[in-house]
């Protein structure tokens, strides 16, 4: 219900999805919506309120019957459940800033010279931060100047070039380094 405690209307709740900018789709035959809270009525008149994408994995019960006499709480409950998922898109947001901004401040974005003459530039993933490799410091943005990523996990150092996988852990960040060299030559058979 609104604030003023009086039955919330399809009028309303579009209302509040314009002004608050929810992810919510109310009673649109767009069913290709992803990560989204859906409000749909069905053929014999229920009111189904589910969530897509992301969203529907977190919810228990993602998807609740309402009667056709009780669109109100169907609408309440979608606009509940659309605030909530704009909260916490919010705080993931702000998190991976701060995350972004503590990593810089750090200095982890700055270059270092490998142990092979290659040079690594820090790099912000969400999966943990990795290092850009390039031959010279001038190819950083040129977009085909990398010659590839190297991540280190706990077993040693993963190699990623820009195209193709290589399966191997290496024991040093050179090794990896030249496992990226090795990948970037043209191959002759």
């Amino acid at each position: 219900m609104t604030s003023d405690a009086r039955p919330t209307s399809r009028e309303e709740a579009l209302r509040l999805r314009a002004d608050e900018g929810l992810p919510l789709v109310l009673f649109d035959d767009d069913r290709n919506r992803v990560d989204a809270v859906v409000v749909d009525q069905l053929d014999d008149g229920s009111i189904a309120v589910w969530s897509t994408g992301e969203r529907a994995s977190v919810e228990e019960d993602s998807t609740r019957m309402y009667s056709a006499d009780n669109e109100s709480a169907a609408l309440d409950d979608a606009l509940d459940r659309a605030r909530a998922s704009r909260r916490v898109h919010d705080i993931s947001r702000r998190r991976q800033e701060e995350a972004i901004a503590a990593w810089r401040a750090r200095g982890d974005d700055a270059w270092v010279h490998g142990e092979s003459g290659l040079w690594l530039k820090g790099v912000h993933h969400s999966a943990g931060p990795r290092w850009q490799v390039f031959r010279r410091q001038e190819d950083w943005g040129s977009g085909a100047g990398s010659l590839g990523y190297i991540r280190q996990t706990p077993d040693g150092y993963v190699a990623m070039p820009p195209i193709g996988f290589l399966s191997d852990v290496y024991r040093t960040c050179a090794d990896a380094e030249q496992a990226l060299l090795a990948a970037a030559e043209p191959r002759t058979e």
